[in-house]
């Protein structure tokens, strides 16, 4: 799978690997750490205010890794995240632990856009669609690993997860400074020293020129409605799970195992990342650029389906089916909008694209959370409905992105 990679390349998504590992283990598991010092509001609140810090210091983190270069931004990013997470080793008041992981959020806020745009700079439109699925896979297997890690050991072993969370960070920064080379050559403005309001106009017209670009506002209303068709399994679905699907029960291994609306769901839920895991691999092998069309359609449809089925339907097998539906179709339509993303953005300006990217997460979560209102309101048909509709409006607008010529030049490049 990793053939024929190059071997920076393959640097950077082990570095990868091991951050998202790391993250992963901790990020998912402070709100609960704070529910043991704080309110529930107040938790809600710190939560809050980390994810705005990170996506703040993503915007700045593109802006900047265009003006000074990749590995500077990443090595900045992996020294803060190293210095806090040994400070949070020695669990100081709870108050210094949300300033120290606040920090961990921002180190990786600076650090993510640098690593996308190096992976860009590295590949071209052939290879693309190959790394952005073996990117993929490694981040669903580190998921996986450091969400079973993090949950045995967050509560009963909190201080040998910290130190084994300082060593994979000595790890990244390591390969990161004596492993990674540089890939982007800054203009020649770097250096120069500018006021503070100064700075920060700058940054507000590089995100508005960023805006500019038709081809990639369409990319991103097209990603903040597919993303906010996969939220709904936190949001509205979870709540279907709960509330309409009936208890049932199952035999493992001559065992009888009663399953209600939330054991289901988790058990369902864990059904995307094994798929993810182990289909990916076949994936990349017959997937190209000339193909995108096709395995867009597919799986958006495929994925807005399965979505929608999972909204609507209260059966355990057919909830199972939906979710292996919709993760067939995340399978297929992730490579390809990946690959379209590295096409429509400004060569010059790849960092400040990809940090601008990642706020399609943040958007649809918030669109997806707007459905929560709508349970008891209306109907589970209406919802499925409405998700489905989503979902094919994303399409839509991924279509008016590959009609301005994206898929031309894609093959044209191949044919060279």
């Amino acid at each position: 799978m990793f053939k024929g990679i190059n071997r920076i390349l393959k640097v950077r998504l082990m570095i990868n690997f091991f951050s998202k590992l790391s993250a992963s283990m901790l990020l998912p598991f402070m709100a609960i750490y704070y529910l043991n010092y704080f309110t529930v509001g107040t938790s809600s609140l710190l939560v809050l205010i980390t994810t705005a810090l990170q996506l703040i210091s993503s915007l700045y983190g593109g802006f900047k890794t265009d003006n000074i270069g990749r590995k500077t931004m990443m090595v900045s990013g992996e020294f803060l995240k190293l210095s806090c997470i040994f400070f949070m080793i020695f669990q100081l008041s709870p108050i210094i632990m949300f300033t120290l992981f606040s920090g961990v959020c921002v180190s990786q806020g600076l650090i993510n856009p640098a690593a996308d745009a190096m992976l860009i700079d590295l590949s071209n439109s052939e290879s693309r669609p190959k790394i952005f699925s073996v990117n993929y896979w490694i981040t669903n297997l580190s998921i996986i690993i450091g969400t079973i890690i993090g949950g045995w050991m967050f509560e009963a072993y909190f201080s040998e997860l910290l130190i084994f969370l300082f060593m994979l960070s000595c790890v990244t920064s390591l390969l990161t400074i004596l492993k990674i080379e540089e890939t982007f050559s800054p203009g020649k403005d770097i250096g120069q020293k500018h006021s503070t309001l100064e700075s920060l106009l700058s940054i507000f017209r590089n995100y508005v020129n960023v805006l500019k670009n038709k081809r990639f506002l369409f990319f991103t209303l097209a990603s903040i409605l597919i993303v906010s068709v996969e939220n709904q399994r936190s949001n509205y679905i979870s709540l279907h799970f709960a509330q309409n699907v009936l208890t049932s029960s199952i035999s493992v291994f001559g065992n009888r195992l009663e399953l209600d609306g939330i054991r289901l769901f988790s058990v369902v839920s864990i059904i995307n990342p094994i798929i993810i895991v182990t289909l990916t691999p076949f994936i990349i092998k017959v997937f190209n650029s000339e193909r995108i069309k096709l395995f867009l359609f597919l799986g958006i449809m495929l994925f807005s389906f399965g979505y929608a089925g999972m909204a609507y339907f209260t059966l355990p097998t057919v909830l199972a089916g939906s979710m292996i539906i919709a993760s067939l179709g995340e399978l297929i339509y992730i490579p390809s909008s990946q690959t379209i993303l590295a096409e429509v953005i400004d060569e010059s300006k790849k960092g400040s694209y990809m940090a601008f990217s990642g706020i399609n997460m943040q958007i649809g979560r918030m669109i997806s959370a707007l459905f929560i209102m709508l349970n008891g309101r209306v109907s589970p048909l209406i919802i499925a409905i409405l998700i489905f509709i989503s979902g094919i409006l994303g399409l839509f607008f991924m279509v008016f992105t590959l009609r301005s010529n994206v898929i031309v030049k894609v093959t044209k490049k191949e044919k060279i």
